[in-house]
């Protein structure tokens, strides 16, 4: 239990690091566009899920929650997985092509915001143990907030409206 823990800990402060301004840096003191903004903020959502899919399998392997539930939270993962995997991909053709796919780019932001809170609905995950209930849900509720960020950085980056 302590591993499981100190793995959710660890996330918690990327989480925090990832969320200060001054955490995106460029070689030579550069300024970081917005679209840069965007592009890091969404592979720290990436990381986030993925952190979730890892701690899921870390608690079902101790004991603290059942094959239901881990399949059920690996589920909602993947969901938003394949929608990062496709968000990575837009974003990674530069703000002039994204910007061809903005309405593209907001469905998905929008079901990955859909998957992330239907995680947390019903009493955060149905998970027992509120140690592990609560280091879950904020999790989950980075990835919300993660999906927010690239929303906004693509806004100041004139790709969405």
């Amino acid at each position: 239990m302590k591993k499981l823990r100190s793995q959710f800990g660890v996330v918690a402060v990327l989480v925090a690091v990832a969320l200060t301004a001054g955490c995106i840096h460029k070689a030579g003191g550069a300024k970081v566009t917005p679209y840069e903004k965007a592009v890091t903020y969404s592979a720290s959502l990436a990381q986030v899920n993925s952190s979730v899919a890892d701690g899921i399998m870390t608690a079902h392997r101790q004991g603290v929650v059942s094959s239901q539930q881990a399949n059920a939270v690996l589920t909602f993962q993947a969901k938003i997985a394949d929608d990062h995997e496709r968000l990575s991909q837009i974003l990674g053709e530069g703000p002039q092509s994204a910007s061809g796919s903005a309405a593209e780019i907001l469905r998905l932001i929008d079901d990955v915001k859909a998957q992330a809170n239907a995680l947390i609905a019903g009493g955060g995950l149905n998970i027992t143990n509120p140690n592990t209930q609560q280091s879950f849900a904020a999790d989950v509720n980075s990835v919300a907030a993660f999906a927010d960020m690239v929303v906004a950085s693509l806004k100041a980056a004139g790709v969405l409206q």
